[in-house]
This record gives structure tokens, C-alpha cells and sequence, in this order.
């Protein structure tokens, strides 16, 4: 299969990693687990306003989640450039005080910076799409610029 993803979360492909699946798909097990324990609970509850109002985030966040797994493809469904930084690659980075990072850059809906997951609309993951190994790019950043230098780039799985 040959799709051609479009960065950013506006509309379009939702490509996710492995790890990304198993999280969105751990996310809405456990919406729907606490959407259930609350409907239990709505008949006699104290806080009625509170809870249906929690009801309806839940509902909300269940339907996104839904709808995020359900108009995704996997990333090794979406063809590869082997020699330049695309959506779904794990990069391995210098920063100028001699640190290292991986980071994977990902569809925003599977953005979690705990896991090294970067959304593609973020600054960093936005200087490094379309760079190669080699590269020193340029992160303009909101706390402002800093260069980076991409040591490494593979395809996450």
C-alpha cells in the first residue's frame, strides 16, 4: 500500500506507531471502564451536575479516541524515504550542549513526550522533517531558537 501522509493534525491520514496503537487503544479501554463505572454511580450521586458533566467528556473523549483508531494506518503501511526525517521515524538528535535524544515523530493524536513521542506540528519535529543524517537544523521554539544536529533516523515500527 502506498499512502501518502500530511503532516499535522488537520484533518487528513492519522499514521501510528505500534506503541501509539497500543496506548490510544489503552486510553479508550479505560474511558470506557471509567464511562461505565459513572453510569452506575449517576442514579444516586450527590454531585449529579458534576457527574454529567464528566459523563459527557468521557463520551467525548471515547468518540475521538474511537474515530483517531479507527481512521488510522500503521506506519509501516505509508512508503518510506530512506534518506530524509519523516512522520513515524525515530531520530536520534544532538543538542548544542552535547546532549543526545531519541525521538519518534508522530501524528499529534499519539503525542506523549513522556514516551519520546513528538507531535509533528512541534517546533522541534517541524525543523527536523525533511533533513537528513548529517544535518544541523534549526529549531525556532517559542523559548527561542537552538540548533540541533540529526545523528541518526529510522523507521519506527
Amino acid at each position: 500500500m502506498n499512502l501518502t501522509p500530511s503532516p499535522g493534525g488537520a484533518g487528513g491520514l492519522i499514521v501510528l506507531t505500534a506503541d501509539g496503537r497500543r496506548r490510544l487503544e489503552t486510553q479508550l479501554a479505560a474511558a470506557r471502564s471509567q464511562l461505565a463505572e459513572l453510569e452506575g454511580q449517576l442514579g444516586a450521586a450527590e454531585n449529579k451536575d458534576e457527574d454529567l458533566a464528566q459523563r459527557f467528556r468521557l463520551q467525548e473523549r471515547i468518540a475521538r479516541l474511537r474515530e483517531a483508531l479507527k481512521g488510522s494506518v500503521a506506519v509501516a503501511a505509508v512508503a518510506e524515504d530512506p534518506d530524509i526525517v519523516e512522520l513515524g521515524d525515530e531520530v536520534e538528535v544532538a543538542y548544542d550542549d552535547g546532549d543526545r535524544g531519541r525521538i519518534v515523530l508522530v501524528h499529534p493524536v499519539e503525542a506523549d513526550a513522556d514516551h519520546g513521542h513528538i507531535s509533528v506540528d512541534a517546533p522541534l519535529a517541524q525543523a527536523l522533517l525533511g533533513s537528513r543524517i548529517g544535518d544541523d537544523v534549526v529549531v525556532t521554539a517559542p523559548m527561542g531558537s537552538y540548533r540541533v544536529r540529526v545523528l541518526d533516523r529510522r523507521r519506527s515500527h
